[in-house]
This record gives structure tokens, sequence and C-alpha cells, in this order.
């Protein structure tokens, strides 16, 4: 990684007057100092970031386009708000999941402000979809969420009170009332523009990178190269029995509690076989499919979902096994 200065104080002399002249007239002639202290050198950045990005996560994206890519634009959406100044007063970069089209799936995230400069990712906002995926990961393991939350503190909004469908004595309960799945990295104005400003965020997305993998399995995005199937069919055949009569289910010598879907209100678990993640899921039986059709007629159903893969790879019907495929084979 070679040491070079992308950005100059000049990006925070700009901000700030721009604080203090927040309007069409004065960005108009203004609009070639942004080009040439913001655009072009986050631009660069952008560009150069890219292998380094690739060594963290390859399936996260720098897109160096001047517009749709990962460089925020600096207007403001005023059309809902009563706040009516036109700009935005920072600079927001973003690295997204390859696949991960909607703005609720996980980031790497630099943002550039007078005084407050910082490195984040995760998930902000999210949708209850993605809530409800998040936090049944995080329930179905423990012990992974464990290793993740020894690095990283979690910042954001939370509910006063346990999640509905979660146990309210699950040792991460705090965590699970989080409606926001991030963390940050603080950085100076000295760092962003120095020689070494590439190490210094690049150091602080490895540092969170476990939290992005994590949340990024848990929608069903891939994560890293190379996943494999590494199920058995009477392993399935117990896991679909468990998770339609108990509370918790047992895999591997682990106990993991059975949750439910927040709008079917569907059982479901997460769980790992050799490191690779899944999810148990109740089969809807408002669905028209066939598989909908034979739990409507009160057959127990369960659908298996590699997690990492975003794809469904059996299915569960009475004890019987099905995995997907060309060869649907049956066991």
């Amino acid at each position: 990684m070679a040491d070079t200065a992308f950005f100059s104080p000049d990006v925070f002399v700009f901000l700030r007057q721009l604080k203090r002249n927040n309007d069409r007239e004065w960005f108009a002639k203004n609009k070639a100092r942004y080009q040439s202290s913001i655009v072009e050198p986050a631009l660069s950045f952008i560009r150069e970031f890219a292998p380094e990005l690739e060594a963290i996560s390859p399936f996260f994206v720098a897109d160096a386009r001047p517009t749709r890519g990962s460089l925020f634009r600096i207007y403001r959406d005023t059309r809902f708000s009563n706040d009516k100044r036109p700009f935005k007063t920072h600079v927001g970069i973003h690295f997204s999941h390859s696949s991960g089209k909607d703005a609720h799936a996980p980031v790497f995230y630099l943002h550039l402000e007078p005084d407050n400069c910082f490195a984040a990712a995760g998930i902000w906002h999210p949708d209850n979809r993605v809530l409800t995926r998040v936090r049944t990961a995080i329930a179905g393991d423990a012990e992974q969420w464990a290793k993740v939350r020894k690095k990283l503190s979690l910042e954001g909004d939370r509910l006063s009170r346990p999640p509905r469908g979660f146990d309210a004595n699950h040792p991460f309960i705090e965590d699970l009332k989080m409606k926001d799945f991030v963390a940050s990295v603080a950085l100076s104005e000295d760092q962003i523009c120095s020689e070494k400003m590439m190490r210094h965020f690049a150091s602080a997305c490895q540092k969170m990178s476990s939290l992005v993998e994590f949340t990024t399995k848990a929608l069903g995005l891939k994560s890293r190269r190379g996943s494999v199937l590494v199920l058995d069919g009477e392993l399935l055949k117990s896991i679909a029995a468990q998770l339609m009569t108990t509370a918790y289910v047992r895999v591997e010598g682990k106990s993991i509690p059975v949750c439910r879907t927040s709008r079917q209100w569907l059982k479901t678990m997460a769980f790992r076989v050799a490191g690779h993640g899944y999810q148990a899921i109740e089969q809807n039986p408002e669905k028209p499919s066939r598989w909908g059709q034979l739990a409507r007629s009160g057959h127990q159903v369960v659908q298996f979902k590699d997690a990492e893969n975003n794809s469904f790879v059996a299915v569960v019907v009475d004890g019987e096994v099905t995995f997907y495929g060309a060869s649907k084979k049956r066991l």
C-alpha cells in the first residue's frame, strides 16, 4: 500500500464555508472548488481503495463513478423535510455489497465533516425484515456473535423492551434490542489529510469487518469465496422435528432458541455447520407453491436456506428430505 495524501485541508475549509453559506447562489459560484477539493480527491481515493477493499471483503465494491457510485451526492433531498437547506455539509463515501442493492444492506462508510470524521460499518436504520434476520442470526449463534462483540461497541437506537418473538433472557438481549447494527472508528482531520489516510481507513474497516461479515451472512449475501454445502439428511430431519415441536433446537451440541418471523409469525432458527451459516424456516402455508399447499393440508414442512448464498438448499416434509438441485435427491 503506497502512502499518498488524497485529501487536503481545503476539504474542511470548503465544508465550513458551505455551512455558513448553504444556498444555491454561493454553491454555484464555488462549484469549481467543490470539484477540485472534494469530488476529484474522493473519486481518486475510491479507485485506490478498491484493492484494499478486495482484501478485506471481496464482495464489497469501490465504485469511482462520479454519479450513482460510492460517493454520495452533496445535494439534500428536501421534498419531505422542513429543513430546506439544499446542501449537505459533510462528505459521505460508502462501499456496499455487490448484490446488496437495497439501502439496508451492510456497508463500509467514510464520513468527512469538520470536527466529526469517522469510519463506520454495519447496517444503519434497517427495515423490520432485515432487523428480524440479523436478530435471528444473533439468537441462533451467540458464540459467533460474542466474537464480534468482543472487538466492537454497537451504536445507534435501541428498543426499550425485548423484540417480539425473542427470549427476554437471551445473553445478548440488549443487542437484540438494537435497531441499528453499526460500529465506528473516529478519525481526525489530520489523519484524513495525511499520507497514511489509506492505512488509517483500511485498518478501521478491518477492525469492523467481523460485524460486516456477520450481518452480511445474516441477510443471505455472500461474504467469502468458495462456500460449499455441508449438510446431511439426518441432521436436517432432526432440526425440522425439533423446530416444530420445541423451544430450542440442538445442533452439534449447541442449544439454539427458536424465533418467529415478524410478519407471518413462522418458526425459524439460524445455525452453523462446519463454519457455514444456514437457516431453518417453517413453511408459509399462504404460499401458492406445492410446499405451501402441503403445509395448509396439515403436513409438517420446513425449508432450509444457505444463509451465505441466499438460496434454499433443501426441504423436509414429514421427515422426508429433498435437496434442491438437478438430482432432487430424497432421503
